[in-house]
């Protein structure tokens, strides 16, 4: 498959811009729903979010990594994209029906997901975040990144509107009426990335070509073992809180959180790009570091001072109560974001070279340790614990990669 070149600047600031754009329309979402619901019933909403968006993220069997990785120059990249979206498909549903089944166990908070409308919804929420990252990922490989633009303006604008303007307005708007706005929204965008996105010849299919995964699910098992030790601790994390100090912390830390993230953007932005570009040729990373972790770094630096000034007004803004217990957690998780933005690097290029053995090592220690220590320390020391043991963890992965890791970001002759 035939794929244009363009510039990674541009797709990077792209990518940055629509990052951007969903993170405002998202703090807008969650800030009008702290300004007019209990904490409670945002801490239920958050930990329904995280639940499907840690299904789904189990769900994605690496292929979000083996799309963009193998679509320019498979044999049949039609055929990879089938099997992505059938077997990520069928993965979210089963993944789904167990969590539900299982909720009077160890979050009866949520069983009222156990009637059938809402058992629908949270089936229809994490199929469709599957397959909105698997859209992402073809957006990327092929690079259209206007469309990727498109998707996310429905996914986070329809998510704001309909909950704002038709849920509150009708009488269901609690944490249920927040779920349903974020599920409705992320089946409209993903059933607009499967119009715009899917690759010439491939289709959504009820059966498998087994042939269309000869040397790709070697790849695909690797990158998904890695996906989940990297991104399961920010959706598990949620649920951790919500079991040991309650919904209402748990709203805290999902703001704090959300905060964070937007701030990493540039960052995402410039990690898919590079593994993107990275994938096709290997020759042009060497100009590209440490330079462009420098600007990162000088990036974040700013935004730690705005947040240092700021943050206590800004939680202030969703309530008294986000300003009090969140502005400490807030600083601790943007004190750690460059050394995140570091090991974020260094582990794309691990991808990059395919030596997963060494991703797996780096993100093994970052999840188990946060979410241990986090888990040990928060009845004790309250949120601030998660920050500080995010942090620590961070720092002492990244020490260890200098030292021991090849290729790294900060060493170009190792590039």
């Amino acid at each position: 498959m035939r794929i244009p070149r363009t510039s990674f600047v541009s797709n990077s600031l792209l990518l940055s811009c629509d990052a951007a754009l969903a993170a405002i329309l998202t703090a807008a979402f969650w800030l009008l729903a702290a300004r007019l619901l209990p904490a409670a019933e945002v801490g239920t909403a958050s930990t329904m979010v995280a639940a499907s968006s840690l299904i789904a993220l189990f769900s994605r069997l690496g292929f979000d990594y083996a799309i963009p990785y193998f679509l320019p120059n498979h044999e049949r990249p039609e055929r990879v994209v089938e099997a992505a979206f059938l077997l990520g498909g069928l993965s979210a549903l089963a993944g789904s029906l167990i969590f539900i089944c299982s909720l009077n166990f160890w979050l009866p908070q949520l069983r009222f997901l156990q009637e059938w409308p809402w058992m629908l919804v949270f089936l229809v929420s994490t199929l469709s975040l599957v397959w909105i990252n698997f859209c992402f990922a073809l957006g990327i490989a092929q690079q259209k990144v206007p469309w990727i633009i498109a998707q996310d303006i429905v996914q986070n604008g329809a998510r704001l509107a309909l909950w704002y303007f038709v849920f509150r307005l009708s009488g269901l708007s609690g944490g249920q009426g927040l779920f349903l706005a974020f599920a409705i929204s992320a089946a409209a965008s993903a059933i607009l990335g499967l119009f715009v996105l899917l690759p010439p010849g491939a289709k959504l299919r009820s059966t498998l070509d087994r042939t269309a995964l000869v040397g790709v699910g070697g790849y695909a098992a690797g990158s998904y073992g890695t996906a989940l030790l990297a991104t399961t601790p920010e959706f598990l994390m949620p649920i951790i809180v919500t079991s040991i100090l309650g919904s209402a912390s748990t709203a805290v830390f999902s703001v704090c959180l959300m905060a964070v993230s937007a701030v990493g953007i540039l960052n995402s932005a410039a990690i898919s790009v590079t593994f993107a570009e990275g994938s096709r040729s290997k020759e042009t990373l060497a100009d590209r570091f440490p330079n462009i972790m420098y600007f990162i770094w000088g990036y974040m630096a700013v935004c730690f001072v705005l947040a240092y000034y700021l943050g206590h007004f800004a939680l202030g803004l969703f309530g008294a109560e986000y300003a009090e217990k969140g502005f400490g957690l807030l600083l601790l998780l943007l004190a750690a974001k460059p050394i995140v933005a570091l090991n974020d690097f260094t582990v794309v290029l691990q991808r990059i070279y395919r030596k997963l053995r060494t991703v797996y090592v780096l993100f093994t220690l970052l999840a188990v340790g946060w979410v241990i220590i986090s888990a040990l320390t928060l009845r004790v020391y309250g949120l601030n614990a998660a920050g500080i043991s995010y942090l620590l963890i961070q720092a002492l992965v990244a020490l260890g990669g200098f030292f021991f890791v090849r290729p790294h970001p900060l060493k170009k002759s190792s590039l």
